[in-house]
């Protein structure tokens, strides 16, 4: 009679664990380099960002006021995505001046546009700049968790104190990584500014 081998069935319980093992080492893995590449796609869109709001500020001496500006205090406004069109993918930077008191006219106004701007002429209905745009989409952040938000300061004011009618020296991108990369390699919420990024 001819004996027929097989594996025991602690053999396959063996088999199967280290099986299990493996998957789990991967799919961390595999997980790091997603947030990674999320992190890296960040960074590259905040300074695209930066790049935008220089080129704003060199056209118009002054940022974004984002908002309407009170008492030289300037709202914080997330971008790739507004209050009024929830959900909207994108917004984009131009000129959004409409002579209305207190949006600082002469200094490109709020400077961010989205489909549902009402209060800019210089939006056309699809949310795209009709004059040359400094940025023309801003993505959302990479994950749901996290967003993009924007806030000028240092804006001046003049003639009647609640109303901003002077331009905005400075801005405040505020931003989160998830694990870090390249040279920005620590967790957590960032900032970018004129002056550069850095941890916040």
């Amino acid at each position: 009679m001819t004996q027929q081998k097989g594996f025991t069935l602690v053999e396959l319980l063996v088999a199967v664990g280290i099986i299990g093992v493996l998957a789990s080492v991967s799919l961390v893995s595999i997980n790091s380099v997603r947030a990674k590449a999320r992190d890296a796609k960040r960074i590259s869109e905040i300074q695209q960002m930066q790049k935008g709001l220089e080129a704003f500020y060199s056209n118009n001496g002054s940022y974004p006021f984002g908002g309407a500006v009170v008492a030289g205090a300037a709202p914080k406004v997330t971008l790739g995505d507004s209050a009024a069109a929830a959900g909207s993918k994108n917004v984009t930077m131009c000129n959004t001046d409409n002579d209305a008191v207190g949006e600082g006219d002469e200094y490109g106004g709020y400077g961010f546009a989205d489909d549902d701007t009402i209060n800019a002429p210089l939006v056309k209905g699809d949310g795209t700049c009709r004059n040359q745009p400094f940025m023309k989409k801003i993505n959302k952040d990479p994950s749901k968790d996290t967003k993009y938000e924007y806030q000028a300061d240092t804006c001046a004011t003049k003639g009647n104190p609640a109303v901003a009618i002077s331009p905005c020296a400075g801005y405040t991108l505020f931003f989160s990584l998830e694990g870090g990369t390249g040279s920005f390699n620590q967790s957590g919420a960032y900032k970018a500014t004129p002056n550069g990024i850095e941890k916040n």
